[in-house]
């Protein structure tokens, strides 16, 4: 992304336009609420663990599609991450006044995309759990409907601040089971851990996972899903980096890179 911003900063942001407006359709698809977004980077919630994993299948493969076909030969890699949980406390956000939530859950979630890398999906322990208690969120044949995923089980995993282990298992979108990746740089976690009381995933099992789309059950369940305000307005930082100089672009990507606040695991560039 360095490169990238430093050479030719209107390409990214364009880019990362692109990739927040797919983001938006399929929140909409998926009953998804976004809670916020900071630079290309969302925290969203979705009402049962089976919409995240749909929502997030949907965007990796049109992303995928979108810029392998891009005449640059820059692919856009983006991180995901899902956990389930309760939240400590939830508030309207300081600028957008979209529903903003604090607690562990948040802190976790964070930590299982960091695990990610770009292009990849993992889903924490209690979101696995959760989704595979639920009967009605997947199906094993086709006949049920659904999206075809595969999972893989990574082990467990220690992320700092949490004390128990965190199960990592990784969600694959079928079409997309042929792009590798390297093993997470999460530290494992070491202890016995207890037997799972759920079946761990086969990792050549495809599983349709159903979500409660729209079309089944209709935006008025769910109420504003998006911002209903430009997309890219002045409360999103990328709505304002196309307006800005190649100077400008600079000294503030440089700034960012020194106090450590651009996201960690938002994307990965890669020459194909």
């Amino acid at each position: 992304a360095r490169s990238l911003m430093l050479n030719d900063a209107h390409a990214l942001v364009s880019r990362v336009k692109t990739i927040c407006k797919l983001s938006r359709k399929f929140l909409r698809t998926h009953r998804g609420y976004e809670c916020q977004e900071l630079q290309g980077d969302f925290m969203l919630a979705f009402f049962r663990p089976a919409d995240a994993i749909a929502w997030c299948g949907e965007v990796q493969k049109h992303v995928y599609k979108l810029f392998r076909q891009d005449p640059t030969g820059i692919q856009f890699r983006i991180s995901m991450g899902i956990e389930t949980g309760v939240p400590v406390s939830v508030s309207p956000h300081k600028s957008s006044g979209r529903a903003d939530y604090f607690g562990n859950i948040v802190n976790q979630t964070a930590r299982i995309a960091k695990a990610a890398h770009g292009g990849q999906i993992m889903l924490g322990g209690d979101a696995w759990k959760a989704f595979m208690t639920d009967a009605a969120s997947y199906s094993d044949g086709q006949t049920g409907g659904g999206l075809p995923f595969y999972f893989k089980d990574h082990g467990h995993f220690q992320f700092k601040g949490i004390a128990s282990a965190t199960l990592l298992v990784e969600v694959v979108p079928v079409g997309l089971e042929h792009i590798s990746h390297a093993p997470t740089t999460a530290k494992p976690y070491k202890k016995a851990v207890p037997r799972s009381v759920v079946p761990m995933p086969k990792r050549n099992r495809i599983v349709y996972v159903k979500s409660q789309h729209n079309g089944q059950h209709g935006e008025s369940d769910v109420g504003y899903s998006i911002r209903d305000t430009e997309v890219f307005d002045v409360k999103s930082l990328y709505g304002t980096l196309s307006e800005w100089t190649p100077q400008d672009l600079r000294t503030w990507f440089n700034e960012d890179c020194k106090r450590g606040d651009l996201p960690q695991a938002v994307c990965e560039l890669r020459d194909v």
